[in-house]
């Protein structure tokens, strides 16, 4: 019997020992894995073009995961100190929010550029005399006060698009200056002019992908949005009159610029290949 239970000790011992051992092993080829790999965290406006850099990604041999997360949501991850080797943000602007000490940036380069326009059912559209013509703000704005127009769009304080648009109208109301100031927001014309624009706000949403369905489910008949959004949403319509038609102010029209970042890690070879799958994004 001393010898059964000193059989058994043994036994446990080494498989014990065994599992202390592949642990370590298993471990440490994550860890491995881990060091290889750039881990990007990235805006949700820029998933419909993820497939060209993983794609390419795996064609040359690098390694890659993406996280994706609203706007407002990568910056508070980033200072609260989550770690990531790179992050593709919606807009240039969210940057400047980063905490230095805790995600600082370097290698920005912006990899395209995304008009914030006025989309509106071409019926109505023609309707309101703005196909084929030049459009200016004060034109939507004079449709909205004289109730033929209504539109839907995403929070200017929670989304890219939302706060883009918002920034849009604010400098074309305040004729375009190189900065917009604290005057600006205090003047009560502008304020006026803004409050008539936004009382044509009939519907809001947190994402320009449940604009995009509202829209297709007939909810509204024109949203503020991206280039590319009135792009996928007119794939999904084969009458033209019933299409989103893009209304390009020609006094200024905000422009979303999607920008990607190294965060500043000092591995240098993983630089490299950040800088790598950058200059393809940017052929």
């Amino acid at each position: 019997m001393k010898k059964e239970g000193k059989g058994c000790l043994v036994f446990i011992i080494i498989v014990i020992a065994l599992y202390a051992i592949i642990s370590s092993m298993v471990s440490s080829v994550k860890d491995k894995i881990n060091e290889e790999t750039i881990h990007i965290i990235s805006s949700t406006d820029n998933k419909n073009i993820e497939k060209v850099l993983t794609d390419y990604a795996k064609e040359s041999g690098i390694k890659v995961s993406v996280d994706y997360a609203g706007t407002l949501e990568i910056m508070e991850r980033l200072n609260a100190g989550e770690q990531y080797d790179a992050v593709w943000a919606s807009n240039s602007m969210w940057l400047y929010m980063l905490d230095s000490s805790k995600a600082k940036t370097s290698d920005s380069k912006i990899i395209n550029m995304n008009p914030v326009v006025f989309a509106i059912k071409k019926s109505v559209a023609k309707d309101l005399g703005f196909v084929g013509t030049e459009v200016k703000l004060e034109d939507i704005i004079k449709a909205i006060r004289e109730g033929k127009l209504r539109f839907a769009m995403t929070s200017a304080t929670q989304t890219n698009t939302g706060a883009c648009a918002y920034l849009g109208f604010l400098s074309v109301l305040a004729g375009n200056p190189e900065v917009l100031t604290e005057e600006y927001l205090n003047d009560q014309k502008i304020k006026d002019e803004l409050t008539a624009l936004f009382s044509g706000v009939n519907r809001s949403s947190g994402s320009e992908e449940y604009l995009e369905e509202m829209y297709l489910d007939g909810q509204c008949d024109a949203i503020v949005t991206y280039e590319t959004s009135i792009i996928n949403v007119n794939k999904n319509i084969s009458n033209a009159d019933d299409q989103l038609y893009g209304v390009y102010t020609i006094d200024g029209v905000s422009i979303s610029d999607s920008v990607f970042a190294y965060l500043g890690k000092t591995n240098t070879e993983k630089e490299e290949a950040f800088l790598q799958l950058q200059s393809y994004l940017l052929s």
